[in-house]
């Protein structure tokens, strides 16, 4: 009992001084401030604005800033600010549901390959490789192509070629780990290699993991906002933070709407911003206490 007290009295110690190592990081606090407003704006878009984002109205096409209409409309009649709201759904989810399927592709290979070593680990090293080989765009841009422009082929196509870091970071940590002396203990007491592996050692590796996945998400974000603005991400007909840039793409808007392509790319620049500093701030607490 003595022993479990002092346990549970450590880690809540250990925790609250995570807790303000973080809170002591203004830029992180900053970053934190910023996702949740983006994230809050997004979800509760219905209660900032009573406007459909797919709704095309050529008779209010292109009309400028006004009370009515924060952002101005595009070229379609529909309200900027509005589709903006909406599209922090849809680039949002895109941008953390691919970091997190990534991190779980990586984190099984990685810490399959770690542990067994042998061939499946030369394999999972030679496919990293290969993948990192190419840029990660022109590969999406590729397999977009094969598979055709949908929201789900999106987040596969990330999940499918962001997965080497992750494996690589994981695969690097159990190398480490399993030789500690409580890994050989779970051997000893006849504990199952795939128990050992994602129940005492994988744990272990979550820190950097999570901050990668921060890190993913705004990668996953920049590239989703890329791809739509080329006509190569998500359809058109969905309002998305690329899509409304890729609303503002021509030269004519361009020129003389800068609100249209201007608003969006702020956003994802905060957006973008307020993750890595999120991610910044996780690394120096998981950092602290590895």
């Amino acid at each position: 009992m003595a022993q479990t007290k002092s346990g549970k009295i450590y880690k809540s110690s250990l925790a609250k001084r995570n807790m303000l190592k973080f809170a002591s990081n203004k830029l992180a606090l900053v970053g934190l401030f910023i996702i949740l407003f983006f994230t809050l704006c997004a979800i509760f878009a219905p209660l900032f604005t009573s406007y459909d984002p797919s709704y095309v109205d050529p008779k209010v096409r292109l009309l400028p800033m006004s009370s009515e209409h924060l952002l101005g409309t595009d070229n379609a009649g529909r309200d900027t600010f509005t589709r903006l709201l909406y599209g922090g759904r849809i680039s949002i989810a895109v941008g953390l549901s691919a970091a997190l399927g990534a991190a779980l592709i990586g984190c099984t290979l990685g810490s399959i390959a770690g542990y067994y070593g042998g061939r499946f680990d030369s394999f999972i090293i030679y496919v990293g490789e290969i993948f990192t080989t190419f840029p990660q765009i022109m590969l999406v841009l590729i397999l977009v192509g094969l598979s055709g422009r949908s929201l789900a082929n999106l987040i596969l196509i990330f999940c499918f070629t962001g997965w080497m870091g992750t494996a690589r970071l994981v695969r690097s940590r159990v190398l480490s780990l399993k030789t500690e002396p409580f890994v050989e203990s779970c051997v000893a007491n006849g504990i199952s290699g795939f128990s050992i592996m994602f129940k005492h050692i994988l744990p272990n590796t979550l820190g950097p993991v999570i901050v990668s996945i921060t890190m993913q998400t705004a990668g996953f974000v920049l590239a989703e906002a890329a791809l739509s603005f080329l006509g190569m991400g998500v359809p058109t007909a969905i309002p998305t933070w690329g899509n409304v840039i890729n609303a503002a793409s021509s030269f004519h808007i361009f020129q003389n709407y800068p609100n249209l392509w201007m608003a969006p790319g702020i956003v994802i620049s905060l957006f973008v911003l307020g993750v890595n500093f999120f991610g910044d701030g996780l690394r120096d607490v998981f950092d602290a206490t590895e």
